[in-house]
């Protein structure tokens, strides 16, 4: 696991998503508007890298919340129905996911690989004290679509 972690870091990529990148994800606009009147705190990043068909990613998603929510990722689709696979590596965090009117909800444990299958839309969200982080593996060509859930909520 450390091998494919520090190819990860070395060979990868990183995207930083603030809270202006997440304002219309966050249900109370007002503390939104709030905290972005005096600041833009980092809510996640993630260094991703991708290979030919697999792409791997880790997320590090900060401790906090903004009104009574916890920082969370964006949450996505995948434009192709492919599953994809999570690792929790520190901290405490859970999986929402969803797919119509069925939803679920599931805590992450050590050691073991989370899976998510195709069609669900899925975000995950710190629900720890201390920076929440893991690994997702994907095909890379499977796309994001976040559009979705930033128009029509999670």
């Amino acid at each position: 696991m450390n091998d494919i972690l520090g190819e990860i870091k070395k060979r990868g990529k990183i995207k930083k998503t603030t809270l202006r990148d997440m304002k219309n994800f966050f249900k109370d606009r007002v503390e939104v508007k709030k905290i972005l009147d005096k600041k833009n705190p980092l809510i996640y990043y993630v260094n991703f890298l991708s290979e030919d068909e697999i792409s791997y990613a880790v997320t590090y998603i900060k401790s906090g919340k903004i009104g009574k929510e916890r920082f969370m990722t964006k949450g996505h689709y995948h434009k192709k129905d492919l599953p994809e696979v999570y690792y929790l590596l520190e901290g405490k965090g859970k999986i929402l996911l969803k797919k119509g009117k069925s939803r679920k909800e599931i805590i992450m444990r050590k050691n073991v690989f989370h899976y998510i299958p195709k069609g669900y839309a899925h975000r995950t969200v710190n629900i720890g004290e201390k920076e929440f982080s893991f690994l997702s593996i994907y095909q890379t060509d499977s796309g994001h679509d976040y559009k979705t859930i930033e128009e029509k909520g999670f």
